[in-house]
């Protein structure tokens, strides 16, 4: 079952395997004037997609406990011109001998209804209303973004047929945003103390982005409950951002409708009328705390107990209060 809808998830609504750029060293053209030509395309496009893929890996300690995870990250958004929207987010998170898959889903079908599921996505529900922010309108920020390389706004430089650049505090958050906001979720991060080195290629109808960011990837784990440490971490994504066409031939696979969405109802997934507003999805935290909390909070109870005895070995223990004697009525 699992398999089945990552497939599903990866294949037929967001993840694409990156092209390579048309922009190699030699011959290409210049690539801040491309990175111009994909923004007006985007500015302009009535269907268009982003997609992610990545992994997050580091080593966390707190009380009584050290996990060592990696943790493979997809994630995409569509849009199209007749109010379809698309959006998914996958996380398969490896910590010690366990593991653990959730994904979350949402396709807003025209006339239809919206469809949302979370978790290992055994139920999907339908939804009058979308969860707040589960569609973000990524082109027009996209279109921004591109349009200040072509600018050289973000002092990005060509390098080995790449534009290359640092994206830094509020422009890193806004780009994280805008193609992957379920990696941070509601983590609370000083983005003023988080870098990410870019590399982008585009070629006027897409864009491919190759970010990596250690010092997030150790914000993001930080935030977790209980953490005292972090090392060795690495967080490193393919983003692609594309314009895309009716005659494409991934078109369909991209598009979502009424058909698709119930075409996922077997003997392990429902598909359910609901109605009302559509609750939220998963989250990178979300999918690792369900895989560790309960180990964690066994691990700091073992440790306050073992605080507890090492107290009385040394004396430190506080005494036992006698028990105030107790009044019988009418004495």
């Amino acid at each position: 079952m699992k398999k089945r809808i990552f497939s599903f998830i990866l294949a037929a609504l967001m993840c694409m395997s990156l092209c390579a750029g048309a922009c190699a060293a030699g011959g290409g053209p210049d690539l801040k004037e491309a990175a111009w030509k994909v923004a007006l395309n985007l500015s302009d496009a009535a269907d268009s997609i982003v997609s992610v893929d990545g992994k997050l890996s580091g080593k966390v300690t707190g009380t009584g406990y050290e996990d060592s995870f990696n943790v493979y990250l997809t994630n995409g958004d569509a849009a199209f011109a007749d109010g379809t929207l698309a959006s998914s987010a996958t996380f398969k998170v490896i910590a010690s001998a366990s593991q653990t898959y959730l994904a979350s889903i949402a396709a807003a079908v025209p006339d239809v209804g919206v469809y949302c599921g979370s978790g290992e996505l055994t139920e999907i529900g339908r939804y009058d209303e979308a969860p707040d922010d589960a569609f973000c309108d990524f082109s027009t920020a996209m279109a921004m973004h591109l349009a200040a390389l072509g600018d050289d706004l973000l002092g990005a430089q060509e390098s080995d047929g790449a534009l290359a650049y640092e994206l830094a505090g509020d422009d890193l958050h806004d780009f994280i945003m805008t193609c992957f906001p379920e990696l941070v979720g509601d983590c609370e991060l000083d983005w003023s103390q988080i870098t990410a080195q870019m590399t982008m290629d585009p070629d006027g109808e897409s864009a491919e982005f190759e970010l990596s960011s250690p010092s997030l990837a150790e914000a993001i784990l930080n935030s977790l409950p209980d953490v005292q440490s972090v090392e060795n971490c690495a967080l490193d994504l393919e983003i692609e951002v594309k314009v895309l066409h009716e005659d494409d031939t991934d078109y369909e696979g991209y598009y979502v409708t009424e058909d698709i969405m119930n075409g996922l109802a077997d003997e392990d997934t429902q598909i359910v009328e609901v109605g009302g507003k559509a609750p939220e999805g998963t989250s990178l935290k979300d999918a690792i705390w369900s895989l560790c909390e309960e180990d964690w909070a066994e691990a700091a109870e073992t440790e306050s107990a073992k605080d507890a005895l090492r107290a009385q070995m040394n004396g430190q223990a506080p005494a036992e209060e006698e028990a105030a004697p107790v009044e019988e009525p009418g004495e």
